[in-house]
């Protein structure tokens, strides 16, 4: 991918301006995330998640370089301080809150909310979501998910489109901030940040 320098620099895609860029991104997904959830909610769904519900904080996630910028940029000193032990998120403390809420990353931000996702032919078979045989070699599979937490009472197959988040287009964004940042898409574990400088 071939940007110059000047495209890069007025829109932000500078390792020194990228942190700002997310943030002005993650608003923009907090924005319809929020109007998401009061549609839900005008409907009588509500998303049970909350502060301390960490049933999907995971200790394998990454993140991208520049969601990894954010953190840094708002929580300088988190590397030097105690993770959580493995087998949840690093950043969780001990009564199961978030110590970087308002850096938190893309999929922690829309975790829980009904969402339109697409994925490869191969990944969909390995999963056990399609039967080889009815699916062209090429295809995507598209299909909605929610948290399992909210799929009791949220049927999210019965939802308008309006009221489900295509993650495909949000993380179309987060892969070209990261090419035009850093010239590749490069992701790097949230343990990371307390093993050493990355």
């Amino acid at each position: 991918m071939d940007i110059s320098e000047e495209y890069k620099e007025q829109h932000g895609f500078t390792p020194e301006k990228i942190a700002d860029t997310m943030m002005a991104f993650y608003e923009k997904i907090d924005a319809l995330s929020t109007r998401i959830e009061s549609q839900l909610a005008e409907h009588g769904m509500k998303l049970t998640c909350h502060a301390g519900c960490c049933a999907c904080c995971r200790d394998e996630l990454t993140v991208t370089r520049a969601e990894a910028a954010v953190i840094r940029k708002l929580f300088p000193t988190i590397g030097k301080e105690k993770p959580h032990a493995p087998g949840a998120c690093v950043f969780l403390d001990d009564r199961g809150l978030c110590r970087i809420y308002a850096a938190r990353p893309y999929v922690c931000r829309t975790h829980g909310l009904p969402l339109h996702l697409s994925i490869p032919r191969d990944e969909a078979i390995e999963l056990g979501m399609v039967n080889p045989e009815d699916v062209p070699e090429d295809a995507e599979i598209e299909f909605r998910s929610i948290c399992e937490l909210n799929h009791e009472h949220i049927d999210v197959e019965a939802l308008p489109n309006g009221m489900v988040l295509s993650s495909e287009i949000a993380e179309t964004q987060l892969g070209l901030m990261e090419l035009c940042t850093f010239g590749e898409e490069k992701r790097i574990p949230m343990r990371s940040f307390f093993l050493s400088d990355t």
